[in-house]
């Protein structure tokens, strides 16, 4: 019941506030649901920022007493990008913030603007291609990136966030999956993640530097970039590392609790929370998996924990799926919702990719190896890796031996498995070295391209059917695609309608009998719709509107205006700001250059006094204008400080678009800059 809930806790996006935080996002059910839960709002509480709710989820469950903790996404509230803290005890302390600009997001933009992947797949794939572009020498991506502390700068290379866009004509664009290899493109994948390394052995360096610590904790959905971490773990000062198997977004709701729990809740003892594994979504009763095999007349029979025969089938070159206890948190298969092969079948990849998987030729799979041979297969150094998060090279004189895993660059993401964590599994691959005298097995996610990893045993028959899968283990009960064959198709059908059906109902029903008080479905459509015309007036427009506002205060007053910024975003000020060019400018500075909308750097523009260094350090105004969209922080923390100016003006707050890439060429002059006198 959700009235045993004490506290709901949740971050933000653009505005700390528990609606709408993020006011020109696109709006969905999600926050129609937001509005109407039937929990009493004294109970809703948000983290300080987004990256907090990260550390926690990567310090916490460490099981260390004091580590340095580093998180690096895309972007996170108020356009952070890369934190580090110091975990001790219960306490998580923020040491350093970066901002608009970094990694995580030049990474992601790489690989959905100029490669052709999905923005929600591209991280993945770009470090799986990269490998393939080592080989080219030509320089493809210019970054000129400035390190600073927790600072990494990309804006050399593309805007600022939130809305990110690639200089004009600085790179190429893949047309489809196809170009994919192609030299220019696989070459800008490599440097791409040569970058990602460089810039998260920086951090990890600074990290080291403000809190002399011997372990890290890595989180947010850069730590899920496995050749990097393990860069940072052979390379940085630390002695040890945990990374969150859920790095990326799915790991916040574990970390928003564990945040509330010891940072925010005062009203209990706190005992330390660890997590001996990944293992923590639902275990399926075998009695209910029974009466579902039976239901649907399926051929199978009951082995239960004796997985030798299963081992032999994987020796012989069968694929089978596997599906066993509590789903793995994160995206990594890891012996619970797994598809099994041979890994030292020389053409097991091309075989998977062939009838089960679907997926690109340059897509490596993974290993599972046991903990205490994984040193003779791979350059761990005798560290363990059970959640496949870390890359290593595979010793030369093994990677015949399991060409399958072996990457072409002879590197492979690597699981270590002991029996702690997961009995069963490290008994079939201990039955494998016996048959094969190899400790290595071939693990990728139980899913095909394009499908979340199955979660139920009705998932995992969807699947089983729907593809070449060759045996399916399935808690205990094995089952053949042979022996099934000819029903398969039927059955399949049946199975999903019936998921369908059930989906439907259990959220129709946990949202409006549970969750939910009022909750109308025709409220829906029309609520999001409307929302969403005020998203767009704000990312787009609103900024105008408050410096038009503004500036019809400024000239009511006489006031002084004094503009730092580019030559081009002062030009386009003057064009299409009602009574901007109307004024009192007492000066303008160009410490920056930027594009405009054309791609020309310096548009021809004089309407204005442009100060010298030596004479901004006399001037003074009433009003210093921040004529920049790209270095608008950087410019009026660097000047504010130092010019007698009653207010500093920021055009734009952290959730407006560039009005370079909003106004021309769809709203008219009000002056012209060039034919005005």
């Amino acid at each position: 019941s959700v009235k045993e809930i004490d506290m709901v806790v949740g971050d933000w996006a653009r505005i700390k506030r528990w609606h709408n935080s993020g006011p020109a996002y696109r709006k969905a059910e999600f926050d129609y649901i937001k509005l109407k839960l039937n929990i009493p709002p004294e109970k809703f509480y948000q983290v300080p920022y987004h990256h907090d709710a990260h550390a926690a989820s990567a310090f916490y469950p460490s099981g260390f007493k004091e580590a340095a903790i580093l998180t690096v996404d895309g972007t996170g509230s108020d356009l952070e990008t890369q934190n580090i803290y110091y975990g001790k005890g219960d306490r998580i302390i923020p040491l350093e913030k970066g901002l608009e600009s970094g990694i995580g997001k030049a990474y992601n933009w790489i690989g959905c603007k100029v490669l052709p992947f999905d923005r929600n797949e591209a991280p993945g794939k770009v470090m799986g291609l990269a490998p393939y572009g080592e080989k080219y020498k030509m320089k493809v991506i210019n970054f000129q990136p400035k390190y600073d502390g927790i600072h990494t700068d990309y804006t050399e290379l593309f805007s600022r966030l939130p809305y990110v866009k690639l200089r004009p004509s600085a790179l190429k664009s893949a047309k489809d999956q196809k170009d994919a290899l192609k030299p220019y493109f696989a070459r800008a994948a490599y440097e791409i993640q040569e970058e990602c390394e460089r810039a998260m052995l920086h951090l990890a360096r600074r990290a080291y530097q403000l809190t002399k610590s011997k372990n890290i904790c890595l989180a947010g959905g850069v730590a899920l970039n496995s050749v990097a971490n393990k860069k940072i773990l052979d390379q940085a000062p630390f002695e040890n590392i945990y990374i969150q198997p859920a790095s990326s977004d799915s790991g916040l709701p574990l970390g928003l609790c564990l945040y509330a729990y010891y940072m925010i809740d005062k009203s209990r003892p706190k005992k330390r929370f660890i997590m001996p594994n990944a293992y923590t979504g639902v275990s399926y009763n075998k009695k209910e998996i029974k009466q579902l095999l039976d239901s649907k007349k399926f051929s199978y029979t009951e082995i239960g924990e004796q997985v030798a025969g299963v081992a032999k089938l994987i020796a012989k070159n069968y694929i089978v799926g596997w599906l066993r206890g509590g789903s793995e948190y994160g995206p990594r298969a890891l012996g619970a919702r797994s598809i099994l092969a041979n890994a030292t079948h020389p053409k097991m990849k091309e075989i998977l990719n062939e009838r089960v998987k679907h997926r690109e030729s340059f897509r490596p799979f993974a290993p599972a190896v046991l903990e205490e041979d994984a040193d003779e297969y791979f350059e761990l150094n005798g560290y363990p890796s059970p959640y496949m998060l870390l890359v290593a090279k595979v010793k030369k004189n093994k990677q015949k031996v399991v060409p399958a895993i072996t990457h072409v660059d002879g590197t492979a993401r690597v699981q270590t498995v002991n029996r702690l964590q997961n009995a069963l599994y490290y008994d079939l691959i201990s039955e494998f070295k016996k048959l094969t005298g190899v400790p290595v097995i071939l693990n990728t996610s139980y899913n095909v391209a394009g499908e979340p990893i199955v979660e139920t045993p009705r998932d995992a028959l969807i699947t089983f059917l729907g593809t070449n899968i060759d045996y399916l283990y399935l808690e205990g009960y094995l089952i053949s695609k042979k022996k099934n064959k000819k029903r398969a198709a039927g059955i399949r059908e049946e199975l999903l309608q019936e998921r369908a059906a059930d989906l439907e109902r259990d959220y129709s029903h946990i949202v409006t009998k549970v969750l939910c008080r009022g909750y109308k479905k025709e409220e829906i459509q029309p609520y999001v719709d409307e929302d969403n015309k005020i998203a767009n007036w704000w990312r787009d427009y609103r900024s105008k509107y408050e410096l038009e506002k503004a500036a019809h205060r400024w000239l009511k007053d006489k006031s002084k205006i004094l503009i730092i910024g580019s030559k081009n975003k002062t030009k386009l000020l003057y064009e299409y700001i009602n009574e901007f060019a109307d004024l009192n400018v007492v000066g303008a500075y160009y410490p920056i250059k930027e594009a405009d909308h054309s791609g020309k750097w310096e548009a021809p523009f004089q309407k204005y006094k442009v100060l010298t260094s030596r004479q901004l350090k006399r001037a003074s105004c009433d009003i210093l204008l921040i004529a920049s969209y790209r270095y608008q922080n950087q410019l009026a923390e660097q000047y504010g400080p130092l010019l007698k100016s009653k207010e500093v003006y920021k055009i734009y707050d952290n959730a407006s678009e560039d009005l370079l890439f909003v106004l021309p060429n769809k709203w008219p002059k009000y002056r012209e800059a060039l034919a005005d006198k």
